[in-house]
C-alpha cells in the first residue's frame, strides 16, 4: 500500500513540476513590453534585429495608406522623437492622425517594420466635450 501512495505522490509532483515549467516558459516568451521611441532607438543601436514593441502617437499628416497593396506607412512619436513605421496589412478602422498606437516588429534600416499594429481606443469614461448633448441637462438613464 505504501508503494502505491508513493507512486501517486510522484505522479502528482511530476504533473505540478511540468505545469510550472510550461507556465514559466510561456510567460517568459510571451511577455513583450513596449518601449518609448527613444528607448527603441537605443535598443536597436545596441541589439540590432530584435523584435519588440514601440508605443506612441501617430504623427499628424504622416499616414500613407496604399489600399491596393495593403501597405500602411506612418510615423510614431513621443517625447523621445519620431520613428517611421511600415505595416503590411489591413488598416484598422479607428487608426487616425494623433491616435495612440503600439507597433510590434523590428527595425529594417531606418524604418520600423511592424508585424502587429494595435490601436488604443480612447477611454469611454472621458468627460463629454462642452456643448455635447450628454454633457449637461440630462439625468442618469435619460436620453438627450
Amino acid at each position: 500500500m505504501a508503494v502505491r501512495k508513493r507512486w501517486k505522490l510522484l505522479v502528482v509532483l511530476a504533473a505540478v513540476v511540468l505545469v510550472g515549467a510550461l507556465l514559466a516558459s510561456g510567460l517568459r516568451g510571451g511577455t513583450t513590453y513596449y518601449f518609448t521611441v527613444d528607448e527603441a532607438l537605443a535598443r536597436e543601436a545596441t541589439k540590432p534585429g530584435q523584435r519588440f514593441r514601440i508605443a506612441g502617437k501617430v504623427v499628424p499628416g504622416s499616414i500613407d495608406w496604399q489600399p491596393n497593396q495593403f501597405r500602411l506607412a506612418f510615423s510614431v512619436e513621443d517625447e523621445g522623437g519620431q520613428v517611421p513605421v511600415v505595416y503590411q496589412g489591413a488598416r484598422p478602422d479607428n487608426f487616425t492622425d494623433g491616435g495612440d498606437v503600439v507597433v510590434e516588429g523590428r527595425f529594417q534600416g531606418a524604418a520600423f517594420q511592424a508585424e502587429t499594429l494595435l490601436v488604443q481606443c480612447p477611454s469611454k469614461y472621458e468627460p463629454a466635450p462642452e456643448g455635447h448633448p450628454t454633457s449637461a441637462g440630462t439625468e442618469a438613464g435619460e436620453r438627450p
